[in-house]
C-alpha cells in the first residue's frame, strides 16, 4: 500500500493500527471501558 507516494510496509500498517487504537483509548470517558475496548479491538483484528 502507498501513502503519500511512500511504499507502506506491513510494519507501518501495524504501527498505524496501534496508534489509532491508542488515540481512541485516550478518548474513552472511563478507564473501566478500557479492557472491554481492547478485547473488542483484538477480536475485530483477527
Amino acid at each position: 500500500m502507498k501513502k503519500n507516494g511512500i511504499r507502506r510496509t506491513p510494519s507501518d500498517e501495524f504501527t498505524d493500527k496501534i496508534n489509532s487504537i491508542i488515540t481512541r483509548v485516550l478518548e474513552l470517558p472511563k478507564k473501566e471501558q478500557l479492557e472491554a475496548f481492547i478485547l473488542n479491538e483484538l477480536k475485530a483484528w483477527k
